[in-house]
């Protein structure tokens, strides 16, 4: 009775369209029903409910699968049946309510709501062995409480405030201040990125992360952001360089790089140096040009990618201000929420980055018609440096 009663306040809030107030709420739950503590180290963590990880977490009654929930839930009507499940397929509602941990090879697979691998090498036989992709989470041994807390915040057992504290020593940046933000469970994407880059990634030291996960893809994005501006301004770096694994690296890369490095040095006021913007209006805001090694640059007031930018410090606090708690796709995905916090975005007119054919993870059949917008935006920065070359 008491799940049943759980499901008629929590279907009350989306009625009434309180989604931040369903999701704190349940938040609370969780934390108040698992006796999660901030003090404690996910290690110690795991020690502690290796008992109940053993005998199985009944998941899906304390509705794990809350933004699932909310995201199949937004539009429901007064005769409409609330199920929890109904948006991901991939999670049956009569799967075993248990994680399940994988350290070896199984003749058989034993049924779990989700899997826990210990190598990425497990992460593959999984998935080839039929577990969804959503379903398999990388545990990395030698970043443990990463990557358990990672679990944790992805299933909604705690808020991203909690994740920040159990990772306070963590530092993704401790081999340089490149970044490529990736999913490692989808490793197809990891390797093309890799093979497709190999010597960029080699000359300039890129290092990948292991982004962030939601049932919600585009707030697990966010999250991977927020988290990475978050420690980005903890450890005091003055800029930071990140790409995403579906980037392509044009063979002048390197050197173009070099030069948005050097402009960024320079005594002008900079947000961000982006690689690569999806779209560009024909009625942008142009707030200077300037040609720097033969290359044309624009500085302009619009930002709409995360393809390929070097972000600036004074940017830091602002894109902290972004709130997971805000589930409207239509504003908040992370470029669009920084395109409303930034000013000065300096962009040359021909894209040192391209997008590699790789299917994105949160966006099905959208990689066709990026390319496409890509293309239209580029020639609409050509016209409007030679609109201010004509004038000046």
């Amino acid at each position: 009775m008491k799940i049943f009663r759980r499901i008629k306040k929590f279907s009350k809030y989306i009625l009434n369209g309180n989604l931040k107030k369903l999701y704190q709420d349940v938040l609370e739950y969780r934390s108040d029903k698992l006796s999660i503590k901030a003090n404690q180290s996910c290690l110690a963590l795991l020690e502690s409910y290796k008992e109940i990880f053993a005998n199985g977490i009944s998941v899906q009654k304390d509705l794990v699968f809350l933004e699932s929930y909310i995201a199949d839930c937004i539009s429901i009507s007064d005769k409409a049946s609330v199920n929890i499940c109904r948006s991901c397929s991939f999670l049956p509602i009569k799967t075993e309510n248990k994680i399940v941990y994988i350290d070896n090879n199984y003749s058989k697979i034993p049924d779990g709501l989700f899997y826990w691998a210990t190598s990425i090498g497990l992460v593959k036989y999984l998935h080839k062995s039929g577990i969804h992709l959503h379903k398999i989470f990388y545990i990395d041994q030698e970043c443990l409480d990463y990557s358990v807390s990672r679990f944790f915040l992805s299933v909604g057992v705690i808020s991203f405030d909690k994740f920040l504290e159990l990772n306070k020593n963590h530092n993704p940046f401790i081999r340089g201040a490149f970044i490529c933000l990736g999913l490692d469970e989808y490793y197809i994407r990891q390797n093309k990125f890799i093979q497709s880059n190999r010597v960029v990634i080699d000359k300039l030291a890129i290092n990948p992360f292991n982004g962030l996960r939601h049932t919600l893809g585009w707030i697990g994005c966010g999250l991977s952001y927020k988290y990475l501006f978050y420690k980005a301004k903890q450890f005091s770096l003055a800029q930071i360089s990140i790409c995403e694994d579906d980037a392509l690296f044009s063979g002048e890369f390197i050197k173009i790089y070099a030069d948005m490095l050097d402009i960024g040095k320079q005594n002008i006021n900079w947000d961000s140096i982006s690689g690569f913007m999806v779209e560009v209006p024909d009625d942008v805001i142009v707030n200077s040009r300037m040609v720097y090694n033969n290359v044309n640059y624009l500085n302009i007031r619009h930002f709409v990618s995360t393809v390929f930018n070097i972000y600036n410090s004074q940017l830091y606090d602002k894109v902290l201000e972004w709130d997971e708690l805000n589930l409207d796709k239509s504003q908040n995905t992370i470029d669009r929420f920084i395109s409303t916090q930034i000013e000065n975005v300096i962009v040359p007119c021909k894209y040192p980055v391209l997008l590699n054919d790789t299917a994105s993870t949160l966006w099905s059949g959208i990689d066709k018609v990026y390319k496409l917008k890509a293309q239209t935006a580029q020639i609409i920065l050509e016209d409007k440096y030679n609109e201010l070359s004509d004038i000046c």
